[in-house]
């Protein structure tokens, strides 16, 4: 006995070639209803056995070809799906000729027996005309795209329970990674009592002036993330130094200086869907090269680290550091301004000078 086994899904066809192959059935396969009819031109068949779902042609359209073929009609023809469950499906694909309309799952041993019920019924009476084929074409064409719509229909609906699914955890995710990053921040700032709250005003600062650029939502997460861990490599650094309340010599300056690098290897591991690493590595970058650690200058410079690079120098003037007492607003936005275009993105300071005009306030935003 032969059997032509169709379905798109290569584990499916593995899984039927092995199995009646085990029975002693001899088995060709194919991918679509295509590729089966060129087969079914070519070689002879018992039985046919086919899924409904597949590319190029479905089980649907297959069955009506083989049944309006006078030379293929006679052969049983099985259809097994997991997609079409609907009443309505099987009637359909009765009315077309289907010997058998099987839901999957199914054992493997009841499957082989329904193939060979179905073969030897056709041995003992040969399909005729007990089976009714739908030859009209206009209502064959209504019902088979009734099936398809109701299938697209059925489709949108688990997409969308899927999208809702997906929207959640993302939601979970999301809050996950943000408790993380803060917490972070937290362990951070607990070193260096004299910053408090300065990766936090940094990154509400910094998130300010990306939407004020019509940054893209991707691109302003990952201000705000990299805002609330900029300073993250600063855990390496000794707290007496961290705290010092004089002027740091040439050898603390470099160990300070070192910061975003090691922050950018703490961070370059990390799955960020945006390359938060490297813009916290950038953040003292300056556009005119005399930045560190790897002295970029302009385009070199990320878009996000030069907006981190603006508010990291506000928020540090306007606020109390060990050495000196707070600078604020006025005297910060003036030396941005005054080093708009050598130190700082002049796009980047025009934006912050707008966020301050229409009445940012850091306490505000907590």
């Amino acid at each position: 006995m032969k059997i032509l086994a169709v379905d798109d899904n290569k584990e499916n066809i593995y899984m039927l070639e092995t199995l009646f192959k085990s029975y002693g059935y001899e088995v060709e396969s194919s991918q679509n209803g295509v590729e089966a009819l060129e087969k079914l031109a070519e070689q002879d068949f018992d039985v046919v056995i086919s899924d409904i779902l597949m590319p190029e042609m479905d089980g649907f359209q297959l069955c009506r070809r083989v049944k309006m073929d006078d030379r293929l009609k006679e052969i049983p023809f099985i259809l097994y799906t997991a997609a079409y469950t609907d009443p309505e499906d099987r009637k359909f694909a009765l009315s077309l000729g289907v010997d058998r309309f099987i839901i999957k799952p199914l054992e493997p041993d009841a499957f082989v027996k329904i193939v060979r019920e179905v073969i030897q019924n056709h041995k003992v009476k040969p399909l005729n005309n007990n089976k009714v084929v739908n030859k009209e074409e206009i209502v064959y064409l209504k019902n088979y795209n009734e099936r398809l719509i109701k299938k697209l229909e059925d489709g949108m609906l688990q997409l969308e329970e899927k999208n809702k699914e997906l929207e959640q955890s993302y939601k979970k995710v999301q809050r996950t990674l943000d408790s993380v990053v803060e917490t972070i921040g937290l362990v951070i700032e607990m070193r260096d009592a004299y910053t408090s709250g300065h990766q936090r005003r940094v990154s509400q600062l910094a998130c300010a002036i990306a939407r004020e650029m019509n940054l893209s939502e991707e691109q302003i997460e990952a201000v705000r993330i990299a805002g609330l861990l900029h300073d993250i490599g600063k855990i390496s650094i000794p707290t007496d130094i961290l705290n010092k309340p004089d002027k740091l010599n040439k050898f603390e300056l470099g160990i300070v200086r070192n910061h975003p690098q090691t922050a950018f290897e703490i961070l370059k591991d990390v799955e960020f869907s945006q390359p938060i690493a490297e813009i916290v590595l950038q953040h003292h970058e300056r556009i005119d090269g005399s930045g560190y650690p790897n002295g970029l200058k302009g385009n070199q410079i990320l878009t996000e680290a030069k907006i981190l690079a603006v508010s990291d120098v506000v928020e540090a003037m306007a606020f109390h550091r060990p050495y000196r007492p707070a600078l604020g607003i006025a005297k910060a936005l003036e030396e941005i301004t005054t080093n708009s275009g050598n130190l700082y993105d002049p796009e980047t300071v025009k934006a912050c000078i707008a966020v301050f005009s229409r009445g940012f306030d850091f306490e505000k935003e907590r």
